[in-house]
C-alpha cells in the first residue's frame, strides 16, 4: 500500500505536465518498465534514489546505452 497522497508514474500518465507542479513520485520499477532500462540500471538508480524518486531526478540521473 502506498502513502496518501502519493501517485506513480502509471497514475500521471493522462497529465504529463503534473510531475512539475506537485512533485509526483515515480516507482522506480515502473520508470525502469516505461523507459526500456536494463535490470542493472534499475538497481543502481534504487540504490541511489531508494523505492521513489521524483521524474526529473530520474531522467537526470537514468543512463541509456
Amino acid at each position: 500500500m502506498k502513502p496518501e497522497g502519493i501517485r506513480t508514474g502509471s497514475e500521471q500518465d493522462n497529465n504529463p505536465t503534473e510531475d512539475k507542479k506537485d512533485g509526483v513520485m515515480w516507482v522506480i520499477r515502473d520508470f525502469a518498465k516505461r523507459y526500456r532500462l536494463d535490470a542493472k540500471e534499475e538497481a543502481r538508480l534504487q540504490k541511489h534514489h531508494g523505492p521513489m524518486a521524483s521524474l526529473d531526478v530520474l531522467l537526470s540521473s537514468a543512463r541509456r546505452y
